[in-house]
């Protein structure tokens, strides 16, 4: 009887510690809990702010004036554009012309066989 009395005795100690223990568990992650939720909230109100700002940096009104003050650009017309029986297009003549001036002045080295040609890299200087 006795046994069974220290028995029971330690057994309540042990599942009141593992009550506490949980107990302080809990309380810890609901603090967690707690701060993530604020941190949340925090990165809401900072993306609304971010979003409202962008809308105003991306304000047409304000963009167009913006252009007019430092572009200077000017409104396109039919006369900045070309059909397209007007646009030159590259002949073989020019093509083999600019391949000899590039090998002639050794920025082209000749293929060899059958290869393509190779641009030669010069390094950079002053870096």
């Amino acid at each position: 009887m006795r046994r069974f009395l220290v028995f029971m005795i330690l057994m309540i100690g042990g599942i009141g510690i593992l009550l506490f223990n949980v107990k302080y568990k809990v309380v810890g992650l609901e603090q967690e809990l707690s701060q993530v939720k604020r941190d949340i909230n925090n990165s809401r109100q900072s993306i609304h702010i971010l979003k409202a700002e962008w809308e105003h940096l991306n304000n047409p009104g304000r963009l167009q004036k913006l252009a007019q003050k430092y572009l200077n650009l000017i409104p396109l017309d039919q006369s900045h554009y070309l059909a397209l029986s007007q646009i030159p297009f590259r002949d073989d003549a020019v093509i083999s012309y600019v391949t000899e001036t590039l090998q002639l002045t050794g920025i082209l080295q000749e293929p060899p066989g059958d290869q393509k040609a190779i641009l030669r890299q010069e390094p950079v200087k002053g870096r």
